[in-house]
């Protein structure tokens, strides 16, 4: 026996189911063959790449030059990186902790880098993660987009050199005001799973050349400011590109006991197999509500007429037939916070009571 659920907007969509270190992907100097010139369908993410992450319950960007500005994300650039290419922003991670893989989690249970909590269990309100990996110039020339796939509870923001990459992932509609924040849309009962896509890959254009830089006395900015003296480069005279991704990684309230977060695919250049269904719904979270009779489901839409969840019984899922579900309306639709990117998304909930259990 089994049970479907589709969420349907309108017609007949329906959707079914519940560093101060930095890694290289170039060739060294005494390399034989030059680095290639552009990725396709690269992976960053590897049980080989290195983090670098705060789990102390302090927050990162403090001390750096953002904070003066009152900007959260400080912390989230590659280290030397230069605000307007000419001011330090005054952050360093190399006394932070370092793993090497793909998953962080409060809970002990072998599957990644097990994050520190509170002595009672429950979880800090945010943790930060970052990598840094290294590529040519001219491979960074040639990225036209980036897809991905994460897992995370209960809420996080991507950074790629500061940036946030444009998907919701659970946070709030009116966003963090600061970062020590808990807070998320939903409580997750184990994780979200999430793709997306980057088409505005500008950002990694703003990363951090290495090199050797030399300090001069700016006019515009009325202060020392740092300036590329020489870039470092190889024996085929490549110069290079640090990019950072950073995430920041929030739980649900202050007697939460779980978070996750784990880096599932980060392609650079993606084939078009790998690129992510239609956003028209996303962010689909599945929990279980009051007791084991009742769920809970929220969604985001692009449609600000409120969806419906659709649910019927059957052994045969091809034979799902609309006419014969049980269609419940979402109970409220609610713009939500929409600053990461230029599309408006809503925010829908549905309540269902009615599972049986050891039917169901």
């Amino acid at each position: 026996m089994f049970r479907k659920i589709g969420i349907t907007l309108l017609t007949c969509f329906t959707l079914f189911g519940t560093t101060g270190l930095t890694e290289s992907i170039t060739s060294h100097v005494d390399t034989v063959e030059a680095p290639a010139e552009t990725l396709s369908n690269y992976n960053v993410a590897t049980s080989d790449m290195t983090w670098k992450y705060l789990d102390d319950n302090t927050d990162p960007n403090k001390g750096t030059w953002y904070e003066g500005w009152n900007k959260r994300n400080g912390w989230a650039y590659p280290i030397g990186w230069l605000d307007h290419g000419a001011i330090d922003m005054e952050f360093d991670d190399a006394a932070w902790p370092t793993y090497d893989g793909t998953t962080f989690t409060t809970t002990n249970d072998g599957s990644g880098q097990v994050l520190k909590t509170n002595d009672d269990g429950t979880t800090y309100s945010t943790y930060y993660l970052r990598h840094t990996f290294r590529l040519t110039q001219k491979q960074v020339d040639s990225i036209y987009a980036i897809s991905g796939k994460v897992k995370y509870n209960d809420a996080m923001i991507m950074y790629i050199n500061g940036k946030p990459v444009g998907n919701f992932f659970n946070i709030p509609t009116s966003n963090y005001k600061k970062n020590t924040e808990y807070g998320s849309q939903v409580k997750v009962d184990g994780y979200i799973e999430e793709e997306f896509l980057v088409e505005d890959v500008s950002s990694l254009a703003d990363g951090y050349v290495p090199g050797t830089y030399k300090t001069e006395y700016s006019e515009s900015f009325k202060q020392d400011v740092l300036v590329l003296d020489q870039p470092e480069t190889d024996a085929f005279g490549n110069t290079f590109m640090d990019i950072t991704i950073a995430v920041e990684l929030h739980t649900y309230d202050e007697v939460d006991e779980d978070a996750l977060f784990e880096l599932v695919e980060f392609n650079i250049n993606p084939a078009g197999d790998k690129l992510p269904d239609s956003d028209a719904v996303k962010n689909v979270s599945l929990n279980v509500g009051s007791d084991e009779s009742s769920l809970n489901l929220a969604w985001f839409a692009t449609s600000e007429n409120a969806g419906a969840l659709q649910i019927m019984e059957g052994n045969d899922v091809s034979v799902f037939d609309e006419a014969k579900a049980t269609t419940i309306p979402a109970k409220s639709t609610e713009k939500a916070y929409t600053k990461f990117t230029d599309t408006h998304y809503y925010s829908n909930k549905v309540d269902y009571n009615g599972i049986e259990p050891g039917k169901n």
